[in-house]
């Protein structure tokens, strides 16, 4: 069947067979019978040379805890001066991942200094990695989490979820559109949406 599904689409396009998965959008794919390991160590020690952090001090986690991340617009409403624009954003508009994204158009001293520590995480992590079961399963697992001030600007809650089917995961994170008014609420509510994005 994938001789005849190569043949077919060879008629259609130009197609080059390279053989096994080794190395796919910087991900490198190492198989065995039971399990399937993935790894960006090359795609790491190219984005760690690239800032020029390469002898930098591993950190412990991504980002400090409690960081509170602001956008410019914040800033001047509460008054904050102290946190200079970026002149150069493009840099950061390159490393920018997750929370961090959203400050893209405009990001500051401060939106720096965590990227540059998001990179000096990856330093500690090179060598990683991602192990998959070769196993089928059709059993589905969630975790969810809501954060009353991961947010400065709205105040509202954001939650975090992360599902999986066996080796399909999917994460996500949504700002509720509701106050809550209690962390009790907030984890309710944080659960009540990722059983809704499930179904």
């Amino acid at each position: 069947m994938i001789s005849e599904a190569k043949d077919s689409l060879h008629q259609l396009f130009k197609l080059k067979d390279l053989g096994e998965l080794k190395y796919f959008l910087g991900i490198e794919v190492l198989k065995s019978s039971k399990r399937v390991i993935l790894n960006q160590r090359k795609y790491i020690l190219k984005l760690i040379a690239a800032t020029g952090l390469t002898g930098a001090k591993p950190a412990s986690t991504p980002l400090e805890s409690n960081l509170r991340i602001t956008s410019v617009e914040h800033d001047l409403v509460t008054g904050n001066t102290k946190d200079v624009v970026l002149h150069d954003i493009t840099s950061y508009q390159r490393f920018v991942v997750q929370n961090l994204s959203q400050f893209m158009q405009s990001p500051k001293k401060s939106n720096w200094e965590a990227d540059t520590r998001v990179v000096g995480y990856l330093n500690g992590t090179v060598g990683q990695c991602v192990w998959l079961k070769t196993q089928p399963t059709t059993m589905i697992t969630c975790w969810c989490d809501s954060d009353s001030t991961a947010c400065s600007n709205t105040k509202r809650f954001i939650t975090s979820y992360e599902s999986s089917l066996g080796n399909l995961w999917y994460l996500g994170n949504l700002r509720n559109n509701t106050v809550s008014r209690s962390s009790a609420e907030a984890e309710y509510r944080s659960m009540a949406s990722v059983v809704s994005k499930v179904t």
